[in-house]
């Protein structure tokens, strides 16, 4: 058999693509063209916050998902919780917007606190924070102090009433050494005591920046007192500082004076229920016959007497180059002779004024009823509180009826009475009238 060759040609598939520029197929499929969505800070903030909250077991907050490009959020007595604090702190590692952030009583405790510290190190925008009444205890201030050391955009703090002892001192010590961003600290209503101001004396020797500190309603005494002072000396920022109802006594107040003999930056000075005398106030009155700087020294409810209060009035008038505008001596006893030389220095000097007795109170009952001579109800009220190892805040809060940090008169009288703090019914309406200030029957205990 003959075989029949094909006489068709092979085609050349290589060159006939080739050959033709216009050649079309089905075979040539044209990429789809990706559309690039633009990034969204706040839909990423809220989807991450939702996820969070579904996965802890949380409520979502409509209040910081609505303010999330807010540059202040304030959520003060939400009972947020370690967890809630979480949710929160997770998200919030992604704001650029929020720059004042306000999170007091939220029962965060030190697991909240940790979150809290964890979100700081991170975001870059938050300059303004409170934490205050959080019972962040010592695991939260180790957090919280370390995050101090790295964080560069903190200027304000607050971490009052936060059950922090002498020992956590020392992480905010290890702080104010090594931060020189932070401006304002807050450290008020705590446990410092001896040790604890050793620490935070070491603290303000070493810092450059803080410009206020808040101290008051420590246990401050004794070392812990001559500690901070130490401090004081060597520093050369702080222009406001608060060390009211603590402990310093005459011992301190000298110390204090030997400061502001050489201080040339701090204005202001509350050394307000501080136990001291005569002999104290007397050295201050020394300090200020030289101090050029200080503008307000607080000295009220302190047993200085009739005789220190006129020489601290002396010192000032005697200053020609002093700073000197307001005299606080609140619940003071003041002689007529003090009254006499204040009118002569208010027409010297009309900038500057004396705060004392009771506010809207008349000088007269302090010095004619005699039996508030006796002694000082608010020092025995003070004198209860560091003997217990309490704060004021504690004793009332269970008499709170809404009204955040404030109750009635009446549940004042029973807070006392709960308490067993040994004042007479006459001794506890001083403090009513003094406490009471504007007549509108409520009195404020929580700090400011």
């Amino acid at each position: 058999m003959t075989a029949v060759r094909s006489t068709m040609a092979t085609p050349d598939f290589d060159n006939d693509l080739g050959d033709s520029d216009d050649y079309e197929t089905d075979l040539e499929l044209e990429e789809p063209e990706v559309v690039q969505q633009e990034y969204d800070p706040v839909s990423e903030m809220t989807r991450l916050y939702r996820s969070v909250c579904r996965r802890t077991g949380v409520v979502p907050a409509s209040t910081f998902l609505r303010h999330l490009t807010a540059s202040e959020l304030n959520m003060d007595h939400y009972g947020l919780g370690p967890l809630g604090t979480k949710c929160i702190a997770t998200a919030l590692k992604m704001s650029t917007f929020i720059e004042t952030l306000s999170l007091e009583d939220n029962w965060m405790t030190g697991e909240g606190g940790v979150y809290m510290a964890d979100m700081l190190k991170e975001n870059p925008s938050i300059t303004d924070i409170n934490l205050a009444s959080n019972r962040l205890g010592t695991e939260g201030s180790e957090a919280i102090g370390d995050m101090l050391l790295e964080n560069r955009s903190l200027r304000r703090v607050n971490l009052a009433d936060n059950k922090f002892s002498d020992r956590d001192a020392m992480f905010f010590a290890g702080a104010m050494q090594s931060n020189r961003y932070l401006e304002e600290l807050n450290l008020s209503g705590n446990e410092f005591s001896e040790v604890g101001g050793g620490f935070m004396g070491a603290g303000i020797g070493a810092n450059e920046t803080i410009t206020a500190l808040n101290l008051s309603w420590n246990h401050l005494r004794l070392k812990g007192v001559f500690a901070l002072c130490r401090g004081l000396r060597s520093n050369n920022t702080l222009q406001w500082l608060d060390v009211s109802w603590n402990g310093f006594d005459d011992e301190g107040a000298s110390g204090l004076a030997t400061v502001l003999k050489y201080n040339e930056v701090l204005t202001y000075l509350d050394l307000t229920n501080n136990r001291i005398s005569t002999r104290g106030a007397m050295k201050m009155a020394k300090a200020l016959c030289i101090n050029k700087t200080l503008h307000t020294l607080k000295l009220g409810k302190n047993p200085i007497g009739m005789d220190g209060s006129l020489q601290l009035l002396k010192a000032v008038r005697s200053n020609e180059e002093s700073g000197m505008h307001v005299l606080d001596l609140t619940d003071v006893l003041l002689s007529q002779e003090f009254l006499d030389l204040y009118t002569v220095v208010q027409q010297e000097r009309p900038h500057f004024s004396v705060v004392y007795g009771g506010v809207g109170q008349d000088l007269g009952w302090m010095v004619n009823d005699k039996k508030h001579l006796k002694r000082d109800p608010m020092q025995v009220f003070q004198d209860y509180i560091y003997k217990n190892h309490t704060r004021v805040i504690t004793v009332f809060q269970s008499f709170n009826r809404g009204d955040r940090d404030r109750v009635t008169r009446e549940a004042f009288k029973k807070g006392i009475k709960t308490a067993k703090i040994p004042l007479a019914p006459h001794e506890i309406e001083h403090m009513l009238d003094v406490l009471d200030s504007d007549g509108d029957g409520m009195i404020s205990y929580g700090l400011q």
